[in-house]
């Protein structure tokens, strides 16, 4: 297993970044396509995401213990889109960054208590590299959270991800929220 740290070609002016001894995997745009480069199963932490090193080495053990299932651990989204219609009722901060199918063309944010979801972002996510090779070999386009979390829904002989919720990142780039 590699443990990666994406990393942006540049960091982008004023935002918060992790800055660490974990390998840097340089991404260009949003395509992570080159990860099936790796030849190997990929651990994978976003670059503005921090994570309490005990909960890390917890999230890394319970990987080990399922090296053939996606992982993921839930991190706070705090962008506020110009489309309200994304959050529904939710206020942003207050969603997880994973959903659920709840019929086949309906999503919902995840609850505390969902132990999976279908999609996911990569914020910290583990990516077996057989379904890395998997996606590389049945799709063309690039290969980002939403992308890779709609095959992995359609494909994956188990579409169910698992939620860990013992390893909880924080996103460090978010706006002000109102309280």
């Amino acid at each position: 297993m590699r443990v990666l740290r994406s990393w942006p070609r540049s960091v982008p002016e004023g935002r918060s970044h992790v800055v660490d001894d974990i390998d840097r995997f340089e991404v260009d745009g949003y395509d992570y396509r080159r990860l099936a480069m790796v030849r190997d199963d990929v651990l994978l932490i976003e670059w503005d995401l921090a994570v309490d090193p005990d909960q890390f080495a917890g999230f890394v053990d319970r990987a080990k213990q399922q090296p053939e299932r996606v992982r993921v651990a839930p991190y706070r989204l705090y962008y506020q889109y110009a489309d309200q219609t994304v959050w529904g009722d939710h206020k942003p901060g207050l969603v997880w960054a994973h959903r659920r199918y709840t019929e086949p063309d309906r999503l919902r944010w995840v609850a505390d208590n969902d132990q999976t979801c279908h999609l996911f972002g990569f914020g910290l996510t583990y990516l077996p590299f057989e379904l890395l090779a998997g996606f590389c070999l049945d799709e063309t386009g690039p290969l980002g959270d939403s992308s890779f979390s709609h095959w992995h829904y359609r494909h994956a002989d188990d579409p169910e991800v698992v939620i860990d919720w013992d390893c909880r990142p924080i996103h460090l780039n978010h706006p002000r929220l109102e309280v």
